[in-house]
Parts: structure tokens; sequence; C-alpha cells
């Protein structure tokens, strides 16, 4: 994994024109080249060889906070962007996850129903997740033994938390969970918006990429 915010300064939004169609992508603004040259669009052709692309937003800070088709997310570099949102859960849903946290009894099949629910919430209310073999999944849950049944949902709840957190859950056919990465740098589409928000989080701001 390449080691790419040591140096990083901040980001620009770019839109790269396409004889078709336009898109929108993360670009990284190192530190040493912004010290040496404070033209951004030069520092940036390098990330961008032999397309023509517009800077939208010239500085966009690391964990800047995005929304796109429900999903909530922050961009950690042009790479990477990690889950913003909380997964929601019932009441007794959570009650049981507090039984198992405190090693209270539960059967097999109570177990497996919480697991599908929190995957159901997972793909219902956490778009960015986009867990397509769902069945596959559960059916590959239902058949662990009890204690990695358990170990496996800590991991899989780990991974839907609101930060970079990811989990390695190929026993069930989830490599890699909860890591969400593109090397030639994010992409959005022109709906997607920057929120900005205030220090104390009480007021934020939500525009839309293609009306900057």
């Amino acid at each position: 994994m390449k080691k790419e915010n040591i140096c990083l300064k901040y980001m620009s939004l770019v839109k790269v024109i396409g004889k078709k169609d336009n898109e929108y992508r993360m670009a990284n603004v190192p530190l040493l080249k912004i010290n040496k040259n404070n033209d951004i669009k030069e520092i940036l052709k390098s990330q961008f060889s032999n397309k023509k692309f517009e800077i939208v937003l010239p500085k966009v800070l690391k964990n800047q906070l995005f929304s796109e088709n429900g999903a909530l997310f922050v961009i950690g570099s042009k790479r990477y962007k990690y889950n913003a949102n909380q997964l929601v859960l019932s009441d007794l849903d959570m009650k049981l996850l507090n039984d198992l946290s405190n090693n209270k009894s539960i059967d097999e099949v109570t177990i497996n129903q919480l697991f599908k629910n929190i995957v159901d919430s997972t793909n219902k209310y956490m778009p960015l997740y986009e867990i397509k073999n769902l069945n596959e999944v559960v059916e590959k849950f239902n058949n662990l033994e009890f204690n990695d049944k358990k170990k496996t949902i800590t991991d899989f709840l780990l991974a839907t938390h609101a930060n970079p957190t990811m989990s390695n859950l190929k026993n069930i056919g989830l490599p890699y969970f909860g890591r969400f990465i593109r090397n030639t740098g994010i992409k959005l589409s022109e709906n997607a918006n920057v929120i900005y928000q205030s220090p104390t989080g009480l007021f934020s701001r939500k525009i839309k990429i293609s009306d900057f």
C-alpha cells in the first residue's frame, strides 16, 4: 500500500474532459511541489497525462465530507474514501449485540437472524458497501462455528463504523470489507455534494459539485 499521505498538502477536485462524457476525480497536491510551484494545474498535469481537465475545487482538505446517492463519506486522499454513515439497527438487534458482548446465551437461529438483519440494514442504509452477493454471505456465515460467528459479527460492525477501519472477512466472502479504494483517483458524479460543517457540527451547508 502506497504511503501517499506523508507529504500530502491537500487535494483538488478535477473535472476530466472526455470525448462523450466528463468525470469528476480527486487529485493529490503534494506539499513539496506546492512549495516550489503555486500553479495547481501545472502540478496536477502528471496525474492526468494526455487528458484535458479543469480544476473545480483547487483546495479540498483531507477528510472532507461528501454525499452521493445516499452514501455519506469522507475522502482521505485521492485514492481512499471512508464511510461516514451510521448503521441503523432495531432495539432488539442492539439488545442481542449487547448480550453477545456480555457472553449471554444466544442460540444458533437467533445469531444467524441477527447477522442477516445487520447485513440487510447495511445494504439498505449504507450504499457505499454494496454487498451484492448477500445470500452467499449469509449462507457462509450460517456454516461457521458459533465462536467464529461472534468474531465475524464484531469484525463486520468494526468495518461499518464511521472511520477508516477495514476488516478481512474472507471467511464469508468479504475480503477487505470497508476499504474503498481507486488507484486512479476517487470518482464522483456531478450530483455528488460537498458538505461543509461548522466546527461544532451544528450547522452544515451542502453544495452540488456541478454548481461550482
